[in-house]
């Protein structure tokens, strides 16, 4: 027996073989955190309450037969403020990331302003944006070493990410 997941119209495979057992149920990313509270930067709360009960049936067996469920070490680590900008700045449309964070000038909760990443560098992997702009960001696109004089921070688009996006 196999066990398989459809998503989008597309089936996945395990590829693990089972002779002697059951299956266990296909678990999603949706099963292991639809049901956590939302928690703010920093947050360190040892044991915080669910907002709702379980909804799959992963959620139900994870919980247990506590009366009142508790969820414990559901912590966020304190991010910087450039961090958290970026994180709040992804696009929430499927399949964003990187690509998709605004190349703008952005104020911190921390009262500092980001500066907009300049691409000064030709690609010549990938060439000129649609609107004929340059794309790399250090010499090395163009064949050349990397020279830390290109380096650039405090950009909401980190620098080493179009940086290395070509290798």
């Amino acid at each position: 027996m196999q066990l398989s997941v459809v998503i989008d119209e597309k089936k996945y495979e395990s590829g693990v073989k089972r002779g002697t057992s059951a299956p266990f149920r296909t678990i999603t990313v949706r099963d292991a955190m639809s049901d956590l509270p939302e928690v703010k930067n920093g947050a360190k709360a040892e044991e915080i309450a669910y907002n709702s009960d379980p909804q799959s049936h992963f959620q139900k067996l994870i919980r247990g037969n506590q009366y009142q469920p508790v969820l414990r070490d559901h912590i966020c680590k304190e991010m910087s403020a450039l961090v958290l900008a970026r994180m709040q700045h992804i696009p929430l449309a499927r399949g964003s990331d990187w690509r998709d964070l605004p190349n703008i000038e952005v104020r911190l909760s921390d009262g500092n302003k980001t500066k907009k990443l300049r691409y000064t560098h030709h690609d010549k992997r990938n060439g000129k944006s649609s609107t004929g702009d340059l794309r790399g960001v250090c010499s090395c696109v163009e064949g050349n070493p990397c020279e830390t004089v290109y380096r650039q921070f405090n950009t909401l688009i980190p620098w080493c990410l179009p940086h290395t996006g070509n290798r």
